[in-house]
């Protein structure tokens, strides 16, 4: 294949758990403009130009086919690309990005994740000419399939998807390393099965972000000052944030250090940290 051919090649990276919601199709069908809308809508159901040349689109039938033949590939490592196919998104984009290739993938993965939450996840990116494929970074981690919850997407939440994506773009990761130690804390959790696992992910992420040599007895306090300060409106808002930071900070030092805890309640707390702690990424980037 000429290197001309090859950049004109598309690359495929599955984006499992994810789905863009269907339009209500109700109200007077003969409004001009309301057709034109829901044209509009139903289009972009199947799909969407994201940034540049980039596609977040419905996989073709005959497109998964023909990867599949070209692709020999262990069931263990991406049998869900075979078994999971029907409604299956993809993100295409041209094969001359190159070394951009995995990098772009993870900052869309994240940009999702950052926005809301669902446990959208994407393991391997596919050359359509079948000439190769490429696994992403180990910290973007599968999510349990007992415990996952679909990410869906409406065309208005697109714009704020992209200003997310831009910011990770733009972030000196190298220079702010506490802010990549978070992502990468916040990516992991979704392979976490336990939620006092998740709970250590999300604490260890706030420590990258809001501690630097603090005396280990006022580590939760720091925390607490930092998360409050950064995402309270008002004086009862950071308050409140701030009683729930210290608290959830002694239950990760009783888990890390094997003590005894009440699981009753667990899943709440880990779904409200986890939730400040989307929040503290995107406001830092």
């Amino acid at each position: 294949m000429s290197e001309s051919e090859q950049t004109k090649t598309k690359v495929f990276c599955p984006l499992f758990n994810f789905q863009i919601s269907e339009v209500e199709d109700e109200g007077d069908d003969t409004n001009a403009i309301r057709v034109q809308v829901v044209e509009e809508l139903n289009s972009f159901v199947e799909g969407f130009e994201f940034i540049d040349v980039t596609k977040i689109r419905r996989i073709k039938d005959q497109e998964l086919e023909k990867m599949k033949v070209k692709h020999e590939i262990d069931y263990n490592v991406a049998g869900a690309f075979y078994n999971s196919y029907e409604g299956l998104f993809v993100v295409e984009f041209p094969r001359d990005l190159k070394e951009k290739l995995v990098p772009f993938v993870e900052n869309v993965l994240l940009a999702l994740r950052l926005y809301k939450e669902g446990d959208v996840f994407c393991k391997v990116i596919f050359s359509e000419s079948g000439l190769s494929f490429t696994f992403l970074n180990p910290t973007y981690e599968m999510p349990n399939p007992l415990h996952r919850t679909i990410y869906s997407i409406k065309m208005e939440e697109i714009g704020k998807i992209r200003e997310i994506f831009d910011k990770i773009t733009k972030a000196d990761f190298d220079r702010r390393r506490y802010l990549r130690i978070a992502c990468d804390r916040f990516n992991r959790s979704y392979g976490r099965s336990m939620h006092d696992e998740k709970i250590i992910d999300f604490m260890i992420a706030f420590e990258a972000l809001f501690l630097r040599e603090e005396k280990a007895s006022s580590q939760g306090q720091t925390i607490g000052v930092g998360g409050s300060m950064l995402l309270g409106k008002n004086d009862l808002e950071r308050k409140q944030i701030y009683d729930f930071l210290i608290e959830t900070y002694k239950l990760r030092n009783k888990i890390v250090h094997g003590s005894a805890i009440t699981y009753s309640g667990i899943d709440e707390t880990a779904s409200k940290l986890k939730g400040y702690l989307r929040k503290s990424i995107t406001a830092l980037l």
